[in-house]
């Protein structure tokens, strides 16, 4: 015990001579009780002064409501969407209770389904883009008899991100691609 006092008592001494230390000022051995130190200067104000200069200021902000740690604002589980030829549906989901065009799904196998898809497809690619921008193809429908439909597994600690589709047509055309739909992983 001994040992830890002398070696607790050496790091405050340590401590207070590397505060006193100013760019090769000698440091402070003393500061009488009648006087404070206020600046950089090292210039001693006494105690009426202080108070009359120091006071607290109110603080200025009003506290805002504390989010539970399990759930994220929705500026950060919900990316930003854009519109297109309709909006690929993700089955099983929930609707987002505040961002339209948001939904989560929860962690396996889920369903992308793109209703607005042209009738004479030759190729809808399903992707995904996360906030980062990268982007990643997550299936490829070549049979316009069914619909335009994958399905696709979800992971655990999946961010958020947005699916969408680009299609092909013969002959080709644009403007036929689905909006984007944000969702995130529950």
């Amino acid at each position: 015990m001994y040992k830890t006092l002398r070696l607790g008592s050496l790091l405050i001494l340590f401590t207070l001579v590397l505060v006193g230390c100013n760019l090769g000022a000698a440091p402070i051995t003393e500061i009488a009780p009648t006087e404070v130190l206020i600046d950089a200067t090292r210039t001693p104000v006494p105690p009426t002064e202080v108070s009359a200069t120091a006071t607290q200021q109110p603080a200025t902000s009003v506290p805002t409501a504390v989010l539970p740690p399990t759930q994220a604002p929705d500026s950060d589980r919900c990316l930003t969407t854009v519109e297109g030829n309709g909006y690929v549906t993700l089955s099983p989901s929930t609707p987002d209770p505040v961002t339209p065009n948001c939904v989560s799904v929860p962690v396996g196998e889920i369903t992308v389904t793109w209703a607005e898809a042209p009738v004479d497809f030759v190729e809808v690619v399903f992707w995904t883009q996360m906030a980062t921008g990268n982007t990643n193809v997550i299936g490829i429908d070549t049979d316009a008899s069914d619909g335009a439909s994958i399905t696709w597994t979800t992971y655990a600690g999946a961010p958020p991100m947005v699916v969408y589709t680009m299609v092909l047509t013969s002959p080709p055309s644009a403007g036929n691609d689905s909006g984007y739909l944000a969702f995130y992983v529950e």
